[in-house]
């Protein structure tokens, strides 16, 4: 009972304080890589976040280094003055002293917290705190506590999203139900802790939770039915702990799998398969370098064979479980011994804050006084500066006035150029009809020719052709008068481009420039469509635009 007990604790120091504020990319990083990171950056609201993931890439290997980054996170976080980020960084020292076991330390940091949170109005922040607040608790054994807490987490967060649409919360909800359903079975109340199993299961199969979540809860179900002898029953949710985890690649989470599946075979006495599950559990702990799961795994497996009197086997795991465990010894006492160092150096830094406290009080009154002389000084310059400040207002007053006149008489201009634009437009199209009504003339004239008498023929001849010379001979000239009146400089813009533009091609850039389509352009000049576009080829060829990606009629219409 001692080992999975244990366990569990492993299972819900890592639930309870880490979902919630990871960003796991970052902090997985290596702590060398982040601190050059560090150097580089400037902004104060950048510092506290890479201070943040610093602390927790140290979390596990270096505890100074990890309260270190936590409170200068937290000393950069309360120069922005930002109630946001001060909280992080308030909620991420909290976890870094617990996870050195410096709980009282914690339990002030998630109080402040939850105080921020309460201000904030935030129930789904007022949670968070009470969830790690359980975590402490249920630290300490104090399980009744632990329970009260986390059972009012679930009620605020209910709370804060009664419509089941926060996917955050959602998510969450399933370590919360596993962290209760270990805190009943601790109680020794297997129904209820199989309940918040259960349930977890179902909220993170719909919630669409990740895996390492799943995984724990089936193997805690499987754990729990071992331990209350239900052996029918706790086969198939280790199995699928396992499945989940082999899946999910999740080394630790396996070696744990295999150790209850062999404990399950050895329990129901199919000792060929207890054996292959401890081996596997042995050789995957020796894999991710757990100390702790080593230690435990070698234990069982001297047991196993000290069952089946194979004293041999059984006197190798057991010195492999004292070297083990005396390793694991080695380093809680090691951890032990920065605990206090760490609690040792928090009590000289808060008798140095307060020796700080007071010298600040003393450098408030000193500033204070500074302060009412330089509001005298202030004063006097203010006085000064208001002539000055007068006259510059008035400079900018004129011109702004004169600014305003430009603008004016510009927008005027345009307004000018954009009306006879319009006429010019209007003009165009009255030819294109005039044109179009000449040419249907003509052709009905000439389709028929045949009714009329032979003598007329040929006058209807003469009549058609007479047409066509008085429909070139008008639009070109008209057309001419008018768009040079519009746009003066035009046609000398353009010649400068190119000299070497022949009349047509001037008069088809004069087209364009009036946004004119190749059908309309087609019927003013009388030409085929066809034609219009093998003048255009030509003409983007003369302006230097066959291997640009501006049209032709954006080109001309900034050429004014």
């Amino acid at each position: 009972m001692q080992s999975l007990e244990k366990l569990l604790f492993i299972f819900v120091i890592s639930f309870l304080i880490t979902v919630f504020f990871t960003d796991s990319a970052t902090a997985a990083q290596d702590p060398d890589s982040l601190l050059l990171k560090l150097e580089t950056l400037t902004n104060d609201s950048a510092r506290v976040y890479l201070n943040v993931y610093i602390s927790r890439a140290y979390s596990d290997n270096d505890l100074k280094l990890s309260i270190k980054y936590a409170d200068e996170a937290l000393k950069l976080a309360q120069k922005t003055k930002n109630p946001d980020i001060i909280a992080f960084a308030i909620f991420n020292a909290g976890n870094a002293y617990f996870f050195q076991g410096i709980y009282d330390k914690a339990i002030q940091f998630y109080y402040d917290y939850l105080n921020i949170m309460r201000e904030k109005g935030s129930k789904r922040g007022v949670a968070f705190a009470r969830s790690n607040l359980a975590a402490v608790k249920l630290s300490m054994k104090s399980y009744q506590e632990a329970k009260i807490d986390l059972i009012e987490t679930l009620k605020l967060l209910d709370e804060a999203d009664p419509n089941k649409t926060d996917t955050v919360i959602q998510k969450q909800m399933p370590y919360l139900l596993n962290n209760l359903g270990i805190i009943h079975q601790n109680l020794g109340n297997p129904d209820s802790a199989l309940h918040y199993y259960q349930l977890g299961i179902e909220l993170a199969n719909k919630a669409k939770s990740d895996d390492y979540v799943l995984g724990n809860l089936y193997n805690n179900i499987g754990s729990l039915q071992l331990s209350e002898q239900n052996y029918d029953l706790a086969k198939e949710p280790i199995q699928q702990a396992l499945r989940i985890r082999q899946k999910d690649n999740n080394l630790a989470g396996q070696a744990s799998s295999h150790e209850f599946l062999a404990k399950y075979f050895h329990k129901t006495g199919q000792n060929d398969s207890a054996l292959y599950h401890f081996q596997k559990a042995y050789n995957l702990a020796k894999v991710v370098a757990s100390t702790d799961l080593k230690s435990r795994i070698s234990e069982n497996l001297y047991i196993y064979f000290k069952s089946q009197n194979k004293l041999d086997s059984a006197l190798k795991y057991h010195e492999l479980y004292k070297s083990h465990d005396d390793s694991l010894n080695r380093e809680n006492t090691v951890k032990e011994i920065t605990r206090m160092e760490l609690i040792t150096s928090f009590q000289e830094k808060e008798n140095l804050r307060r020796l700080e406290q007071k010298k600040r009080e003393l450098r408030y009154i000193i500033m204070g006084l500074a302060l009412v002389l330089s509001l005298v000084i202030f004063i006097l310059l203010f006085l000064l500066s208001q002539n000055r400040l007068r006259r510059t207002r008035l400079a900018k007053s004129n011109e702004e006035l004169l600014r305003k006149n430009a603008e004016l008489e510009r927008k005027n201009l345009s307004r000018e150029l954009e009306l006879k634009n319009k006429e010019l437009t209007t003009n165009v199209m009255y030819l294109i009809r005039k044109n179009e009504l000449i040419k249907q003339i003509a052709e009905e004239l000439t389709a028929n020719s045949q009714a009329f008498k032979k003598e007329n023929q040929e006058l209807i001849r003469r009549i058609v052709r007479d047409l066509d010379k008085a429909q070139q001979s008008d639009i070109w000239d008209e057309f001419e008068i008018r768009f040079q009146q519009v746009h003066n400089a035009f046609y000398e813009k353009l010649m400068q481009i190119n000299p070497e533009l022949s009349l047509n091609e001037r008069r088809l850039c004069a087209f364009l420039r009036l946004n004119m389509t190749t059908k309309e352009i087609a019927s003013i000049t009388g030409q085929s469509p066809r034609s219009i576009e093998v003048a255009r080829t030509r003409l983007r060829k003369k302006l230097n635009l066959t291997n640009s990606d501006t049209s032709l009629t954006d080109f001309l219409s900034h050429i004014d």
